[in-house]
């Protein structure tokens, strides 16, 4: 009987531990807004990257990534919090990014098919 009870509570004790309900710490965005933000600052290097690359501006990385933090309505600060949070947990970033790889690859596409096609002479 004894050993019943002890099977039962580590059994309960275990399936607690494994539960996939993650404790959000105050002010740590959820991932699909820490998803977003990351989408945005990625465009924001893309953007830079072009910049200096067809038209030879050298502008600063950081005034672009002011402009993600003005839109997210955030600040540096936060996004640096939240992003060392999540890396804490390599399999959470991973995923993460994955996801972000994924948006930008589907809004990629987008602009492909929105653009007019050239005609073939």
């Amino acid at each position: 009987m004894k050993l019943l009870k002890i099977s039962y509570l580590v059994l309960f004790f275990g399936l607690f531990a494994c539960s996939s309900e993650q404790v959000q710490p105050e002010g740590i965005w959820s991932k699909p807004k820490m998803i977003k933000v990351l989408v945005e600052m990625e465009k924001a290097q893309a953007t830079i990257k072009f910049k200096s690359a067809t038209k030879g501006v050298k502008e600063d990385l950081s005034t672009e990534f002011n402009k993600v933090y003005e839109r997210q309505q955030i600040s540096a600060e936060e996004f640096n919090e939240n992003l060392a949070f999540y890396c804490k947990d390599p399999l959470i970033m991973k995923g993460i990014y994955e996801s972000v790889v994924v948006k930008l690859t589907a809004e990629q596409v987008e602009l492909n098919e929105s653009k007019p096609k050239e005609i073939e002479e």
